[in-house]
């Protein structure tokens, strides 16, 4: 009978599949007479050689402190609370969408940021509004607006001190929080 044949009839579970004899060395061998690594078996398979934890090189494994054990304390872990702090603003006069990424990446790091949208067109403004907007609400701070198209970005925990204020309203951004 042709390979193809049989195999298809194997397949369909017509007819049993023929035994094969593995050799000796595979059968019920311990399992330190495995061929050496490199030998390719009969299958093609080459057996891969296993580490124990006690025998795994760690030369790639980095301390997480200095003179610290790789495994970190587990009664090491500190919770921080966010304290308030002034922080000094930074004006942002959007002159298009591209000026986002500014807003965004210094909102993100928690420094206040003044926007101005005066300079902007109003479909591109409303777009740079909805994007604070949105990082505001994930980032959990808030927006005041600080008079006709500008608006004051404050993330959580940062306050914006009274010097601050009175430096944005020289520079005739007026807001009432």
């Amino acid at each position: 009978m042709s390979g193809l044949w049989r195999k298809t009839l194997v397949y369909l579970g017509l007819i049993e599949e023929p035994e094969e004899e593995l050799p000796e060395e595979y059968v019920a061998a311990p399992a330190a007479k495995a061929p050496a690594s490199g030998t390719p078996s009969p299958s093609g398979i080459t057996p891969l050689a296993t580490e124990t934890a006690a025998t795994a090189d760690t030369s790639n494994v980095t301390p997480l402190r200095p003179g610290s054990s790789a495994r970190p304390d587990p009664g090491g872990a500190h919770v921080r609370p966010v304290s308030a702090h002034a922080a000094r603003v930074h004006v942002c006069r959007a002159a298009s969408f591209g000026d986002a990424e500014q807003v965004g990446s210094r909102y993100r790091t928690g420094q206040p940021v003044l926007l101005d949208l005066r300079d902007v067109e109003p479909k591109i403004g409303r777009r740079l509004l909805d994007f604070v907007s949105g990082t505001i609400y994930a980032l959990r701070g808030r927006i005041v607006e600080m008079g006709g198209k500008a608006f004051l970005l404050v993330p959580e925990g940062a306050e914006v001190s009274n010097d601050e204020r009175r430096r944005l309203a020289d520079l005739g951004y007026r807001g009432d929080e």
